[in-house]
Parts: structure tokens; sequence; C-alpha cells
């Protein structure tokens, strides 16, 4: 104990002998005391974390017993997301393969070799020319959303339509048929089999919650406890859709042109690793995370912030329309592309209400921070 105790205790002046400045840490817990107890999360410890600290361009935290920096300064974050990129590509995250193959195939979570692999493997899958096979889809998935609101007006009452529950059947129908070419029938069905799918797929339960916050805190955790977060039954429906999908296509020779197909012809001409039905089925349920809760949030809170400022609201009207009418009643690619004050809104809209409430980083080859003008 005395020997656990001096080495605690020297662990936690490892910011003060760099001169960083933070908030005390306290044993065990180090900075998230409050997450313990279940009073505040994470995210909240963090905010008061940053905004407490408005004069430092880094705040030297403790998540339990490791040291944690964090970056307050857009300089310094702009060099570890794109400039010293190649230093903290891995994510603060660990997932077991093996317990997991559905998270733990998804490039989010992968590291190193690996991560590099198949990150080269999937970028040509995300070129512009790929991107408007995919856009043909989300026209149509638009199309059932204009019918699915003209359907609702009669029955909305005073309060209108939960917009967070709008945005949400719509990102989910995209990613039903971008991701795994099927009809998600989020707009025709209250609770269709693919929505139920999505519900449990993010909802991994309290014990397999608990034990993965527990992880992010204590890392070599998982080097003892194989975490699942996707149930089994969910993790067997998914592989079914993708299996029986390919068959049928390959059967009846269709070509239909998304992320799906783009997975498929991956698989067939992969050559540097052995790319299975699971990892096809591993990159499409990354939509879920990636296509359809972040991005329905993103949407819901611009609607929000579009309803309270009804001058940004007429400007976007605007645009939309003068471009709606300049392309025959549609709006193509290029020129959704050439939107630049809906860019502006959506951007604004992921600064003021970021769906993530931070980037945890893992520094994989050496750097050092330097405190700048610091007051």
């Amino acid at each position: 104990l005395t020997v656990a105790y001096y080495w605690l205790k020297s662990n936690y002046e490892y910011w003060k002998k760099r001169g960083i400045p933070g908030p005390k840490p306290r044993f065990f817990v180090g900075n998230l005391g409050q997450s313990f107890i279940m009073k505040k999360s994470p995210s909240h410890i963090y905010t008061d974390i940053y905004e407490a600290y408005q004069n430092a361009s880094m705040v030297g935290i403790f998540r339990a017993c490791t040291p944690v920096l964090l970056l307050r300064d857009p300089e310094l974050i702009k060099d570890v997301t794109i400039k010293l990129f190649r230093n903290f590509h891995d994510n603060d995250i660990d997932v077991d393969k093996k317990a997991d193959p559905l998270i733990g195939r998804n490039p989010f979570f992968l590291k190193g070799e690996e991560w590099k692999m198949v990150r080269a493997q999937l970028t040509p899958g995300f070129t512009s020319g790929k991107m408007k096979w995919l856009y043909a889809h989300l026209e149509e998935t638009s199309l059932q959303l204009v019918k699915f609101i003209e359907n609702q007006r009669g029955t909305m009452n005073g309060d209108g339509y939960e917009a967070k529950e709008l945005c949400s059947r719509f990102t989910l129908n995209n990613v039903a048929s971008c991701a795994f070419g099927i009809e998600g029938k989020c707009f025709e069905e209250e609770n269709s089999e693919f929505r139920q799918i999505a519900k449990k797929f993010l909802s991994p339960g309290t014990w397999a919650t608990i034990l993965f916050f527990c992880v992010t805190l204590f890392p070599s955790i998982s080097k003892i406890v194989s975490i699942r977060l996707i149930p089994k039954d969910i993790e067997r429906k998914l592989n079914n859709i993708v299996s029986q999908t390919l068959k049928y296509r390959e059967k009846n020779d269709i070509v239909r042109n998304d992320f799906l197909h783009i997975l498929a012809q991956l698989k067939k001409t992969c050559k540097d690793y052995e790319f299975t039905d699971v990892d096809v089925t591993a990159h499409a349920a990354g939509f879920f995370g990636d296509g359809y809760e972040t991005s329905s949030i993103v949407m819901s809170f611009a609607l929000f912030a579009l309803a309270a400022s009804p001058e940004a609201q007429s400007k976007l009207r605007e645009e939309v329309v003068k471009n709606f009418a300049e392309n025959n009643d549609k709006i193509p690619y290029e020129a959704l592309q050439a939107m630049s004050y809906l860019d502006g809104v959506v951007n604004e809209t992921l600064r003021i209400y970021p769906p993530l409430f931070s980037l945890q980083k893992i520094c994989t080859s050496s750097h050092t921070f330097t405190q700048e003008n610091e007051k």
C-alpha cells in the first residue's frame, strides 16, 4: 500500500513537473470523481475544466490514473488533427475484435498498421465520383421525407413534429439504402425492423456501458475483460442482411451503386489482407454511428438554430429556392456543393453543437507541445 501511495502521488505530479496548469486530481479517480458517482458526465467535467482555464493553451488532467492533455488552442488542435496526424492517428479506445467483431473492425477503433491498411483500402470509396452515386439515393430518401411531412400535417397538434425524430427517420433510411442496400421503411412504419436493429445497435445495455466506461478510465482492464457492445442477435441479423443482399445481387447480376457495392468489390480485389463478409458488415454497420446518430443530431440542432434565427432561415431558404429554380426543380450534386450559405449553416451548427464532446487521441510517436504567449 505504501508503494502504491507514493507511486500515485508521484504520478499525479506529472503535469506539475512539466509546468502545465490543471486542476488538482484526487487519488484513484483523478479529475473524474464526479463521474464515478454519476453526478456529472465526463463531457460536463471536461467542459468545466476547459472553461476554467481561459488563458491556457493546454490543461493537464487525469483520467483516473492516466495523464491526459486537454488542448484549448485551436492551432494545437489543428496540429493534432491535420499537420501532425501521423503521430496521433490512433483513437484512445480499446475494443477486442474477437469479442466484438463489428465494432472492433471499424476503422475508428483500429490502430497502427492495421488502421493504415484499412484506411488505404476504404479511402477510394469516398471519392467525389462515388459520392455522386450515393447522392442519388439521398435524393430518393429526401422525397420520402417531404411526402412524410405532408402526410403528417393533418395529424400534427399545435406543437408540431419532433425534429430529432424526423431527422432520425431520414438519416436511418439513408443508412439502410446506401450502406445495406435495402428499404429501411422508416417513414412507412413506426418501428420497422431496421429501426429496431439500429436502436439496439446504439444501446449496448447497462452492464456493457459500465464496463466500457471502466475500460475508458483504466485501459489495462481491456487485457483482462473482453467487452461486447453489440448484442449477438443484432450482429447475426446484420450479417444475414449483408450476406443475403450480396447473394441476391450476385445471383441476379444486379449492380447498385451504393456503399455495399463498393465493399463487395473491395472484398474481391483486396490483396493486402483477408477482407471477409464480417468486414463488409462491420464497415456498413459503421454508418449507424457515422451516418445515422451523429448526422441526425447535427440536422436537428441545425433546424433548432434556424427556427431561433428567422433571418438566417430566410437567407438559407432563398439560396435553396434559387438553386431549385435554376436546376429544373432539382438540386444536383454539384449545385449542393456550391451552396455556400448552407455550408456555413452546417459548419456553425457543428461549432456550437458538436455531436461528440471530445476526440481522444493517443500519441504514437514522441512530440513536444510548447506553451506560447501564456498569460
